[in-house]
């Protein structure tokens, strides 16, 4: 299987992103929702293309989300891949999005909720 690499950040697009607590560069999210579809989903980890990884609501486990491309309507993202461990989520990652996935290295091993 062939794996791509994150492309190349242009400035604007370094500008647009924040680096989340666990060190990954999400997008920010105006008006965020706690509906884990929506594409304005208040813990996106990481956004490749189609493909995108958030921690579900109640912040118990990783979900691999995918979205149908040229899907622009807000409602478009489902779960494909659900874990809590993150050596299997960077397996499923791989596999399904054909990304490398380096940047989940930076996740816990396992996904527990945080502290508030």
């Amino acid at each position: 299987m062939f794996l791509h690499t994150a492309p190349a950040l242009s400035k604007q697009q370094s500008a647009d992103m924040k680096i989340s607590q666990k060190g990954l560069a999400i997008p920010e999210r105006p008006n965020q929702s706690h509906r884990e579809r929506d594409d304005t989903y208040r813990d996106v980890m990481l956004e490749r293309g189609c493909w995108r990884l958030i921690r579900c609501k109640d912040g118990i486990q990783w979900i691999i989300q995918n979205r149908a491309p040229g899907c622009l309507r807000s409602n478009g993202w489902r779960g494909i891949s659900f874990h809590l461990h993150r050596e299997s989520l960077i397996r499923d990652w791989r596999r399904l999005s054909g990304w490398d996935g380096l940047e989940l290295m930076a996740l816990p091993e396992v996904c527990r909720r945080e502290a508030k």
